[in-house]
Order: C-alpha cells, then structure tokens, then sequence
C-alpha cells in the first residue's frame, strides 16, 4: 500500500509536488529507506568466461544482468544536460568491459567489481545495486536461471 504524502506543517501550504504525488514504499534495492533517484538497466546481456569448472569457464557464457545506481536527479531533471546524470551508455560499457577483462568463478565476484569500476566513474553514485543470472545453470535442470544480487555503498569497507 503506497505511503501518503507528508502533511505540510501546521499553517503552511502543501508544495506542489506533495499534493501531485505520494512518495513510494521503500523499495528494498539498497538504499537508505524511503524514495530514492536511481539510474538503472534492465536485462543487460553480459558475455563472460565464468563457473567453478573448467567446463563452464572453457566458453563465454551469456549472463543477464540488472543494474541501478542511485544517485540524486534533481540537477539533470532541471538543466536536461547529460553531463549532469549518470549516463546509462556508460553503465553499459563499463559492465560489459568489466565482464570481459577476465575469466570469473563466481557472480558474486563479477557483480562486485562491476560495483566497484561503477562507483569510481559515477562520483554522484550513492550505491549500486547488481543482478546477476545465469540462465539454464549448469548441472541443476528444472532450474530456469540461478544469480545474485548485491548492493554496494560508497563508503562502506566489505572486507
């Protein structure tokens, strides 16, 4: 059930945004709670050597992949000026560049330096969110894809 927006302070009229819109429940994707700006990709097609087995690292793999990194909007939604967004061309090639430097065991390592080359381009970036499938994973038939999902911080050590 969507959260009804904030009641303006006694004596004071409502903004012209809290009377045209109520705020989103908090979506979960890795953010402080509450709305949250986000520039994101959805169903990215990732190539790269990756599994525990040499089998599965012997060919590239398709891999899907989703990915949103919050940062604030307000800037680019007045000036419509792509230098002041985060630009999801860029995103796109820095996954795909990413995906392709090396041969990977696991998602987790690949989502998470993806993550990280995304935050050092994106300096407005807050956080990113990363999914990661593999479609039809090998050696679990019935499976229809097997991935993770992480969340990374700017600022916050994952040691």
């Amino acid at each position: 059930m969507p959260r009804a927006a904030p009641r303006p302070a006694k004596g004071k009229p409502a903004s012209r945004a809290s009377r045209t819109h109520s705020a989103p429940p908090d979506d979960s994707r890795g953010d402080a709670p509450g709305p949250s700006d986000r520039v994101f990709l959805e169903g990215l097609v990732l190539r790269a050597r990756i599994g525990v087995t040499a089998a599965e690292r012997a060919a590239p793999q398709d891999l899907q992949a989703d990915i949103a990194i919050h940062a604030p909007l307000e800037k680019p939604g007045r000036t419509d000026r792509l230098a002041d967004t985060v630009n999801y061309a860029l995103i796109r090639k820095t996954a795909l560049r990413v995906a392709g430097s090396r041969t990977w065991s696991l998602l987790e390592a690949l989502a998470t330096e993806i993550a990280a080359a995304l935050l050092d381009i994106f300096p407005r970036g807050r956080s990113v969110v990363i999914t990661l499938r593999k479609p039809r994973p090998p050696f679990m038939s019935g499976v229809g894809a097997g991935g993770v999902t992480l969340v990374r911080r700017r600022g916050v050590s994952r040691r």
